[in-house]
């Protein structure tokens, strides 16, 4: 097991070593441990200007980031959690997106103005897995409030207030 964020990258951004490297935290539930075998290809600071959508034309900071091969898939993984709203995210490691067969973001919808110009409405396809972005609220164990409430108990009626 390698430490995923060396404390110094090579000069160059790029690495070698093929090693076994662990991504999450199993401290919150929808942040599970991911382990693999994987190649390093490319290592970032991750301080970059968005482009499209939300992001264009701000800076970001993603913290250290690597784009990693896990069997001839790319993955790109940041340290500071950002919605992937923007091409940046993988052109930042030297991925041609229009290129690739597909790509795939992990975010709630976000990203629809950022990657319009490689992907129409007919060509997303949305699914739903486990994580804070889920629209399918009883997979969440919440906690710390009366029930029944709405939206989340079918048996729940809700009224405007009268005195607003």
């Amino acid at each position: 097991m390698t430490r995923l964020w060396p404390q110094r990258p090579p000069n160059s951004g790029r690495a070698r070593a093929s090693r076994r490297s662990s991504i999450g935290s199993s401290r919150i539930s929808f942040s599970r441990r991911f382990v693999a075998e994987a190649r390093v290809l490319c290592i970032r600071d991750g301080d970059c200007v968005g482009r499209r959508g939300f992001y264009a034309g701000r800076r970001m900071n993603l913290g250290r980031s690597v784009l990693l091969d896990l069997g001839g898939i790319q993955v790109v993984v940041i340290s500071i959690r950002n919605q992937c709203a923007d091409p940046i995210f993988f052109e930042m490691m030297g991925i041609d997106i229009g290129a690739a067969r597909a790509a795939v973001v992990k975010s709630r919808g976000h990203f629809r103005a950022g990657f319009d110009e490689f992907y129409g409405p007919d060509q997303v396809i949305e699914v739903d897995v486990p994580g804070l972005t889920s629209p399918i609220l009883n997979r969440f164990d919440f906690r710390n409030f009366r029930r029944p409430i709405f939206p989340l108990d079918a048996e729940v009626e809700w009224h405007v207030p009268e005195d607003l």
